[in-house]
């Protein structure tokens, strides 16, 4: 049994450590279930969970990924604690951000009864069954129905969004965790919704997950939105910028004639209903283009879905910036990024994707060392009082702007869906973890500091993480590989007694009288004989392999 105690969260959330992922989103997590199928849905979206929570105390959800997130309907409370390795007693790492109650004073609040807590509870429980509110958990099943079959526009605008997504990738029949596998009883859509979502109720109920007023985030009238996280800059391709250049030029407009208040908070809602009319219908002619070249054509469902989760980065920017004026505590946004060869067999979705930069192909050791080369140089210049500017400094992954961006090894994220609960629990519980944590608090503390500083510490971040990818691989090490270990050894062991005797007779002048090849030659033994090969051959193995982390660190 997993040790309660070892595994005890911090007693006040509000003032811990938080991170969110964009990509549980509820519109993200029903695509995936589409696209990949229930299992391996389930099975990613648990290893998404897991890596989160290597970086911080809590993950950080709003009201609707938790009672509209297919995925966490699937699960339950108790499914979930048994995927991360806790007791089925214990709180959940979970603080979910809710609509407050009328009456609720501005700003941080969260509910402080039995009573008070149930009263959020079904509260969000209302608004997310409310007539016209648009359920992604329903669009999900209802995508495969006749266009008469859906209940509301908005389901179906919904619903044209996820088309297709099941004919690109198919359930590969590996074998997958228990906690994967959905009961029988609960295999029809509308138990699996309703039974969800009684099970989480009862959670916020209990206090097995934490409430908290979630953030008021910026209109989308206002630039900040926008311009304050770098998100047009990170996109590269021109068919991409153009389709975000001409989503910000529109959104507003459609929300005004739409009859809602362009002032108010951003909303998904606005955006899933901008996109789903823009597959059919091209923009209107009279968009400003001051800022530049618009995208003029009809959207396809790849190139909506890469936009909508576009705009979801910004969105979770924008959320996470407000959180941190809540907590007043380390927050950060953590976002996953495929990785894959260009082959030439791709999918239109996948094709789109690279597009967008969600996509992106492994790095090569030319690019690695080129840009530990960089990195070098631009700290030596630091130390010199100099500064050259590097390509990421306002982008993904730079230390420039209001986040800084940091990527972790895709060896460790893609661990996360190897590992048995069991084994989760000892990597998140084990002092390199919070090791690598503490390397990141730094980096996401630092104020007006030296480029050579941030350089160092992002620096020693990455060590740290790289570190704990090292100390992750022992857990899969399996006997075939622990066999050529024990070989290896072996063989060092019998290199070193062979150099040992011939260093003994060169001692007793078997060898004749020393010259400087014959120094030259001893020494290349003993380093031969004394290299370490199989841990040296462990740095090389480490790589991104399917998906990258990244973790986007917010600062006040």
């Amino acid at each position: 049994m997993t040790d309660a105690k070892a595994n005890a969260l911090p007693a006040r959330p509000w003032n811990s450590s938080t991170v969110s992922i964009s990509d549980l989103d509820s519109l993200e997590q029903a695509m995936a279930w589409r696209r990949l199928g229930p299992q391996a849905a389930l099975h990613s979206f648990v290893m998404m969970l897991r890596m989160a929570l290597l970086s911080a105390d809590y993950v950080y959800i709003d009201r609707n990924q938790l009672l509209d997130g297919v995925c966490f309907l699937a699960l339950g409370p108790d499914g979930l604690a048994e995927a991360l390795g806790l007791p089925s007693y214990q709180d959940l790492p979970l603080l979910v951000g809710c609509q407050p109650p009328a009456g609720t004073p501005a700003g941080f609040a969260r509910p402080a009864s039995a009573e008070e807590r149930a009263e959020w509870a079904d509260l969000q429980r209302r608004q997310v069954e409310r007539e016209g509110f648009v359920s992604a958990a329903c669009a999900v099943f209802e995508c495969d129905m006749p266009a008469g079959h859906s209940t509301a526009e908005g389901h179906s605008r919904l619903a044209l969004l996820l088309q297709g997504l099941s004919e690109m990738q198919t359930e590969d029949g590996r074998p997958y965790p228990a906690y994967c596998s959905i009961p029988r009883s609960r295999q029809d859509p509308a138990r699996l919704i309703e039974t969800g979502r009684d099970q989480w109720v009862r959670a916020m109920e209990d206090m097995r997950v934490h409430l908290m007023t979630w953030p008021r985030t910026p209109s989308v009238e206002e630039a900040a939105f926008w311009d304050n996280h770098g998100r047009l800059e990170d996109l590269e391709d021109t068919e991409a910028i153009a389709i975000a250049r001409t989503l910000r030029a529109w959104l507003p407009k459609w929300i005004a004639n739409d009859g809602g208040e362009v002032t108010r908070p951003a909303r998904r809602g606005d955006v899933v209903s901008l996109l789903s009319h823009w597959m059919e219908e091209a923009p209107p002619a009279d968009l400003d283009a001051s800022e530049g070249e618009l995208y003029r054509d009809v959207l396809t469902a790849p190139q909506a879905r890469c936009a909508l989760r576009w705009f979801s980065l910004l969105y979770e920017d924008a959320a996470m910036h407000q959180r941190l004026a809540l907590l007043d505590t380390a927050t950060s946004r953590m976002s996953f990024t495929m990785i894959a060869d260009d082959d030439g067999t791709d999918d239109e979705e996948v094709r789109t994707q690279r597009q967008w930069g969600m996509c992106v192909p492994p790095q090569s050791r030319k690019q690695y060392w080129r840009a530990r080369l960089g990195e070098n140089t631009r700290l030596t210049l630091a130390r010199m009082g100099l500064r050259v500017a590097s390509k990421t400094s306002s982008g993904r992954g730079g230390l420039g702007g209001s986040a800084r961006g940091l990527s972790v090894n895709g060896e460790i994220t893609e661990a996360m869906g190897t590992l048995s609960p069991e084994q989760y629990q000892c990597v998140l519980t084990h002092p390199m973890t919070a090791q690598a944590r503490a390397a990141q608090l730094e980096l996401s503390a630092l104020r007006d500091a030296h480029p050579a500083e941030e350089i160092r510490v992002k620096r020693a971040s990455r060590n740290a993480w790289r570190s704990l990818a090292l100390f992750i691989r022992e857990f899969e090490v399996d006997p075939v590989e622990w066999r050529k270990r024990v070989f290896s050894g072996v063989l060092r062991c019998i290199a070193v007694t062979i150099l040992a005797f011939f260093l003994t007779a060169h001692d007793s002048g078997w060898f004749g009288e020393d010259t400087l090849w014959m120094n030259v030659l001893w020494t290349a033994i003993a380093f031969l004989a004394s290299f370490p090969y199989s841990d040296v051959r462990e740095l090389f193995k480490l790589r991104p392999s399917r998906m990258m982390s990244e973790i986007r660190l917010a600062q006040a």
